[in-house]
C-alpha cells in the first residue's frame, strides 16, 4: 500500500493484493467469547485470550475490582505497585503539568518536542469533511463521513425551554433541559485575560475567553467586502461587526415567505432572505415575545418587551408583583399603541 499515496480510492494494480488481505480484519465477524451466538459486530476493538471481543463482553471477562486508593468498586484502568487503579485514580496519579494551559492535568498527547498536552489542549486529528471537502477537525462523525464545525449542524429536536422544535445546541440531561440556539446563554465565568466576569464561550489553550478578548480572524466580509473581523458566520458568510449589527437592528420583510425576520441568508439569485427559507433556525427571536419582527433592543429583548420588564420593576419597587391600584396603569400603558405622526 505504500507504493502509492491514492491507495485506498484508486488503488493500482500492486495495491490489490494488500488490500484484500486487510479485508477480513474490517468486516463484521462474531465476538469469539460471546455467550450470545448470533452476534455479529464489526466493533470488535478489545483483545481479550479469548480473542476479538467486544466492549460487553471485555466487561463481564473482567468485573469491577475495588480500587487500591479510593476502595470503590470500580473497572480496573490500570495496576500500580500499590494494586488496581480505576480511571479517576489513574488519571490523578499520571497528572503532570500541561505544556499548553500550565495547568496539572491527565496527559492526552505528548508532542515531537516531548511536551505533554491536556485533552483541552490536545492537537485534534485533521479529517477531510464530506461536505466542504476541507482538511478541518471534525465536529461529529456522521453517516456520510465525518464534518467539520463550519458545516455541522446541530440535531432538530424540541427544546426544553421554549417548547419549539429548533437545532439542539445544549444537550440535556437529568439535570438540565436540552437548549435550541436562541435560549442557550454560555455561563458567565472569570475571563482569563481581562478578569471579567462574563459568559465565556470560547477557549484557547483550556483558557475561557469572553467575547471581547476573543481574537476572531479576518476575513472579507460577505455584506460590505470590507476585510475585518469576523463578528459571526451566517448562512450567507461571514459578516463583520458593522453589518451584525446593521441586519439584526432592522428586520425586514423576507422575499419568499415574506415574515419579518434579520435577513441573515441569501437564495441562488443573490437576494437576501432569512434564515429558515434556507434551512437555518437563525431568526434571533426575542425572549419575551418570540418574535423576529423588532430587532434586540437589550438583554436579548425587543424594545416593547424590555419597556414591559422596567415598567413592572419600577412599578413594584419592592414588591415581587404589582400592587393592586398600579395593575391597572400598567396594563394601560404597555396596551398603548406606537405614536405616529
Amino acid at each position: 500500500m505504500l507504493c502509492s499515496n491514492p491507495a485506498l480510492t484508486c488503488p493500482r494494480p500492486p495495491c490489490v493484493s494488500p488490500m484484500l488481505s486487510l479485508k477480513p480484519a474490517f468486516a463484521p465477524s462474531r465476538c469469539r467469547p460471546a455467550q450470545d451466538a448470533d452476534r455479529v459486530t464489526p466493533y470488535l476493538d478489545r483483545w481479550t485470550e479469548a480473542g476479538r471481543s467486544c466492549t460487553t463482553c471485555v466487561a463481564r471477562a473482567y468485573p469491577p475490582e475495588p480500587c487500591c486508593r479510593c476502595h470503590r468498586r470500580m473497572r480496573i484502568s490500570a495496576r500500580g505497585p500499590d494494586g488496581p487503579l480505576c480511571g479517576t485514580c489513574y488519571g490523578k496519579a499520571t497528572a503532570t503539568e500541561c505544556g499548553g494551559c500550565a495547568k496539572v492535568r491527565r496527559p492526552s498527547a505528548r508532542l515531537p518536542d516531548g511536551s505533554v498536552r491536556c485533552q483541552g489542549c490536545a492537537p485534534r486529528p485533521q479529517h477531510q469533511c464530506s461536505v466542504c471537502g476541507d482538511q478541518a477537525p471534525a465536529q461529529a462523525i456522521t453517516e456520510s463521513g465525518p464534518v467539520c464545525r463550519k458545516c455541522y449542524r446541530p440535531p432538530i429536536r424540541r427544546c426544553g425551554t421554549c417548547g419549539e422544535l429548533s437545532r439542539i445546541v445544549r444537550r440535556g440531561s437529568a439535570t438540565r433541559a436540552e437548549k435550541c440556539q436562541s435560549c442557550y446563554r454560555p455561563p458567565a465565568e472569570p475571563c482569563s485575560n481581562c478578569g471579567k466576569v462574563a459568559p465565556c464561550a470560547r477557549r484557547l489553550n483550556g483558557r475561557s475567553l469572553c467575547q471581547s478578548c476573543h481574537q476572531r480572524p479576518e476575513r472579507p466580509c460577505v455584506r460590505c467586502s470590507k476585510v475585518a473581523r469576523v463578528q459571526a458566520e451566517w448562512p450567507m458568510g461571514p459578516v463583520c461587526k458593522a453589518c451584525y449589527g446593521s441586519v439584526r437592528r432592522k428586520p425586514a420583510a423576507c422575499p419568499l415567505c415574506q415574515q419579518r425576520r434579520p435577513l441573515v441568508a441569501r437564495d441562488a439569485d443573490g437576494t437576501d432572505v432569512c434564515g429558515p427559507c434556507v434551512g437555518s433556525d437563525l431568526t434571533y427571536p426575542c425572549e419575551g415575545c418570540r418574535s423576529s419582527s423588532d430587532g434586540i433592543y437589550r438583554a436579548q429583548l425587543c424594545s416593547r418587551c424590555y419597556l414591559k420588564a422596567q415598567l413592572a420593576k419600577r412599578l413594584a419597587g419592592d414588591e415581587e408583583t404589582l400592587p393592586p391600584p398600579l395593575a391597572a396603569t400598567y396594563l394601560a400603558l404597555v396596551g398603548a399603541g406606537r405614536r405616529t405622526a
